[in-house]
């Protein structure tokens, strides 16, 4: 993807990952396509963490982009869900999933208390295809998602 040499692991994550990229075009939402790329570029590369924060960062763009008076993830998805575009448990859901990318240590911030990092190849395939997909349902269930380039 967008001459890179991206890993996916099953088909079925594939086809996700595909999907919202596809999504992603039509739609505009460039920042969420770029954030999805680098995940899986990095992902192709073992860098566990930054797929991980990438992937959770395709979710953020696509969600401030729908509402962008949210100013952060776990602001615009309230925002999302109050318009009545979002389920309370896939909400909930993605904030649990965005506070798990934060508190890992070196998966979003800094490495604080050792060189290690505790997340593998397993959590980043998992992220990607989960982050993918919640893109294409953001999309999906926001009818007021324009077609233009973003801002």
């Amino acid at each position: 993807m967008d001459n890179r040499i991206v890993a996916i692991g099953t088909d079925e994550q594939a086809q996700a990952f595909i999907e919202a990229l596809v999504d992603t075009d039509e739609t505009g939402a460039q920042g969420a396509r770029a954030h999805l790329v680098e995940a899986g570029s990095y992902l192709r590369h073992g860098k566990w963490p930054e797929s991980i924060r990438e992937s959770i960062h395709a979710v953020e763009s696509m969600a401030l982009r729908i509402s962008p008076e949210g100013g952060t993830l776990g602001k615009a998805l309230d925002k999302i869900h109050a318009a009545g575009h979002l389920h309370g448990g896939l909400k909930n859901a993605f904030k649990t999933l965005y506070g798990y990318s934060s508190d890992e240590e070196g998966v979003r911030h800094a490495k604080v208390m050792s060189d290690q990092v505790l997340v593998d190849e397993a959590d980043a395939l998992f992220m990607l295809g989960a982050c993918a997909s919640f893109v294409s349902y953001l999309i999906a269930r926001d009818a007021s998602v324009e077609t233009s380039e973003d801002p």
